[in-house]
Parts: structure tokens; C-alpha cells; sequence
């Protein structure tokens, strides 16, 4: 799935500061594609670090839903 330009200017900011910072929060607008976005990254990961386990948490089961059909997407 392709990121559009701010979603991939997000990620290098989230990739930026996770250098140096423990715990990194990305804030997004509704519609922004915050769940391609950690999709993306969670993919990234997985290819770097075989065996790495990932919890996606969420309020709302629609969302958890949403998230588990992105995932599977990307």
C-alpha cells in the first residue's frame, strides 16, 4: 500500500525521534490513515526484527477490527 507524502513525513518523524526517545505518540487527524500508518511501520519492523512481537491496542472493536483487516492488507 502506498503512503501518501504527509503519512510518510510523519513515519520519518516517528522513526526520528524513537532514536533517541522511549515512548514516541503520533497525533493524527481523522482520515489521516493512522492505521495505514502503523501498519506500515509494524511491517517494518517485522522485516528488521524477525520474531518481534507487536500488541495493537484500541477502545473500540470496530477498531480492532479495522486495524486486524489493514494489517492483513498491508
Amino acid at each position: 500500500m502506498k503512503l501518501r507524502p504527509y503519512q510518510e513525513e510523519a513515519l520519518a518523524a516517528v522513526r526520528h525521534a524513537m532514536q533517541t526517545e522511549k515512548n514516541v505518540l503520533l497525533q493524527a487527524a481523522t482520515g489521516a490513515g493512522k492505521t495505514i500508518m502503523f501498519a506500515s511501520i509494524i511491517r517494518e519492523w517485522l522485516t528488521s526484527y524477525p520474531g518481534m512481537r507487536i500488541a495493537v491496542i484500541a477502545h473500540r472493536e470496530i477498531l480492532v477490527r479495522q486495524a486486524h483487516e489493514k494489517l492483513l492488507k498491508v
